[in-house]
């Protein structure tokens, strides 16, 4: 294949990540499936690859990075979209048992935090290194990296980074912090031939989603994943998304 586009996926074995896959694929894209869960059996081929990842370690993330140029020598786009929901309370596990004396809290849980705010860092900085490496290779020798492309980094925050939610409120803030982070990081980055962008899904049913959740909430509120992926496919057309760099939507 000559100068293939070759996409990082994380989350990628379910929910949007799973559904964005196979629509690149569609498309002509290689992809690479960051994911603790193993992707279903059926997808994987010359053109979905899988790496096991944990994306709240930089350590698991390096060694993503580095298997996925080592496909093309080169990677093109990166989708940050693992996330996992509230790993910790802070109001609802006070107990005092009427002891004025009690001993404070254990430490409290901030894996939420790791994967969805972290995590997203350090994908970030591991695709412009990459990206970098990109040129570097396209000014050694075309016929190996070929033309660089304008790097795209996709970060999947939520309309929850928008307004508040009582019910999530780890969830709620790292997707806030994404948020700001995206609209902070863009103009520095579209001077390295990178855009970064977010997109801001309602309720999308995916693998986090708690049954009895799905079972309450009305279908007119929920985002299709079809919207979803035309959101994804608008910011990554050839030209469309090159303009486009710190929006969230």
């Amino acid at each position: 294949m000559t100068n293939p586009r070759v996409a990082i996926i994380t989350g990628g074995s379910s929910g949007i990540g799973l559904a964005l896959t196979t629509h690149l694929v569609s498309q002509g894209w290689t992809t690479v499936i960051a994911d603790l869960q193993t992707p279903p059996d059926t997808i994987l081929g010359p053109f979905i690859h899988y790496h096991h990842t944990d994306v709240s370690s930089y350590a698991s993330l390096k060694s993503l990075f580095s298997f996925a140029f080592s496909l093309y020598s080169r990677v093109d786009f990166v989708a940050l979209n693992a996330g996992i929901d509230d790993r910790d309370d802070i109001f609802n596990s006070i107990n005092l048992e009427g002891d004025v004396n009690a001993a404070a809290p254990a430490e409290p849980d901030m894996r939420t935090f790791e994967t969805n705010l972290f995590g997203v860092y350090y994908g970030i900085k591991l695709f412009a290194h990459y990206h970098a490496r990109n040129s570097l290779l396209t000014d050694q020798d075309g016929e190996k990296g070929g033309k660089n492309r304008v790097g795209k980094i996709i970060i999947t925050a939520s309309n929850v980074g928008l307004y508040p939610m009582p019910a999530a409120p780890q969830y709620c803030a790292a997707k806030h912090a994404l948020i700001g982070l995206t609209r902070s990081l863009a103009p520095k980055a579209a001077k390295q031939g990178i855009t970064i962008n977010a997109v801001c899904p309602a309720i999308v049913e995916t693998s986090i989603m708690p049954p009895l959740l799905k079972e309450n909430i009305p279908a007119e509120i929920m985002t299709p994943m079809s919207t979803v992926i035309r959101a994804f496919e608008a910011l990554l057309a050839d030209g469309e998304g090159d303009g486009a760099c710190g929006v969230a939507g």
